[in-house]
C-alpha cells in the first residue's frame, strides 16, 4: 500500500511540474541601465548654475548631473542612481519639449487608449519611448500608480447596460406573491 501511495504521489508531481510556466519579462519604454550616448556620458562636464538648480537640464537628468549631486551630498554614486531610476519623475534620456503620456492600463484600453496612442504616433512620427524626428515630442506610456477614484468613469453606476437598467426597476412584491393557494394553506 505504501508503495502504491508513493508511486501515486510521484506521478502527481510529474504531472503538476509540467504545468509550471514562466511569463516573459515586462517590457517598458524606460531603460534602467545607463548606456553612454553622445549627449549623456560621464565625460560631459556639469556644473550647477542658478537656472539649472530650479529645473532639470532640458527636462532630463544626465549622468554627469547625477555625479555632481553625489559629490555635493557626499554619497556613493550608486545611491543617486538608485533614486534616479526608481522614481519616474526623473527622466533619464533626452526628451522633447512636449512630453505626451498615454495611459495604457486595462481600464484606459477599454475606453480606447490604443486609438489615442496610434493617433499620437501618426501625428508626431514617434514610437512609444522615443522622440519625434523634429525633437519636439516624446511619447511615453503612463502607468498610474496612484489609487483611482472608486466607481466607473463612463457615467454608469455599475455594470448596467448602456441603455439603462432593465431589471429590478420596480419595488419587489411582498412575501407569498406567486405562490399557489394550496401551498399557503398547508
Amino acid at each position: 500500500m505504501l508503495s502504491s501511495l508513493r508511486s501515486g504521489v510521484q506521478g502527481l508531481w510529474r504531472v503538476s511540474s509540467r504545468c509550471i510556466q514562466t511569463t516573459s519579462t515586462l517590457q517598458h519604454d524606460s531603460l534602467f541601465v545607463h548606456r553612454d550616448t553622445p549627449e549623456d556620458n560621464s565625460s560631459i562636464p556639469f556644473e550647477f548654475s542658478e537656472p539649472n538648480q530650479k529645473r532639470q537640464a532640458g527636462g532630463w537628468l544626465p549622468i554627469s548631473a547625477m555625479h555632481k549631486v553625489a559629490e555635493i551630498l557626499n554619497l556613493p554614486k550608486m545611491r543617486v542612481y538608485e533614486v534616479a531610476t526608481f522614481y519616474t519623475m526623473f527622466i533619464r534620456r533626452p526628451i522633447g519639449k512636449y512630453h505626451l503620456q498615454v495611459c495604457t492600463t486595462t481600464p484606459c484600453w477599454l475606453r480606447g487608449s490604443d486609438a489615442v496612442l496610434q493617433t499620437l504616433k501618426d501625428a508626431t512620427g514617434c514610437q512609444v519611448g522615443g522622440n519625434s524626428p523634429c525633437g519636439k515630442f516624446t511619447l511615453s506610456e503612463l502607468k498610474k500608480d496612484e489609487k483611482p477614484k472608486p466607481g466607473p468613469r463612463s457615467g454608469r453606476f455599475a455594470s448596467e447596460p448602456l441603455g439603462g437598467l432593465t431589471s429590478l426597476t420596480e419595488e419587489p412584491t411582498g412575501p407569498g406573491f406567486g405562490v399557489q393557494e394550496a401551498v399557503l394553506k398547508a
